[in-house]
């Protein structure tokens, strides 16, 4: 069995939770990960039955939750007055061991995004690390909030990753 699993941010497909489901099992993740305040996967929804239908559809989709993300401070940049400062702490988040591993490019006040597989990230030497620390049997979560074709991005991430997880370096 290869290291890492891969997990997905469901919200990020854009196509509610059916369409978010059928998605990631036809990329061949491991599990989900759930926005549980917003959207159909509120905390307040899963509750029941419709807690139950959930959890069967990600068995029949052969999927896991792979982590709950309880944001109740805020979402990303979405609000243009906290960008600046939320940008800033961003470009701090970049920096890995010491050394800067930009995520995205900076263009004036803004960075844009890069899928993963096509920025400057140094994945390698990230995971690495994450084996020398001992952490091989947890998720590596894709979550991509931008972009016009996020299914896409999504699956080069996933073959990315599948391909990084299978080679120490």
């Amino acid at each position: 069995m290869p290291m890492f699993k891969i997990g997905v941010m469901l919200e990020s497909f854009r196509l509610g939770l059916v369409g978010g489901i059928q998605a990631a099992s036809e990329l061949g993740v491991d599990g989900i990960q759930l926005y549980a305040t917003g959207g159909e996967t509120h905390f307040s929804k899963l509750r029941g039955e419709t807690r139950t239908n959930l959890r069967n559809r990600l068995r029949d989709a052969g999927l896991e939750v792979a982590a709950v993300c309880g944001d109740f401070g805020g979402h990303g940049l979405a609000s243009a007055s906290d960008n600046p400062k939320r940008i800033e702490e961003i470009m701090l988040y970049g920096v890995f061991a010491g050394d800067p591993a930009p995520a995205g490019y900076r263009v004036d006040d803004y960075i844009l995004e890069t899928p993963l597989g096509e920025g400057d990230v140094p994945f390698p030497a990230y995971l690495d690390a994450l084996r020398s620390h001992g952490f091989t049997d947890g998720y590596l979560t894709i979550e991509r909030e931008v972009g016009e074709d996020p299914k896409q991005d999504i699956a080069i991430a996933v073959q990315t990753l599948k391909t990084l997880r299978r080679y120490p370096v």
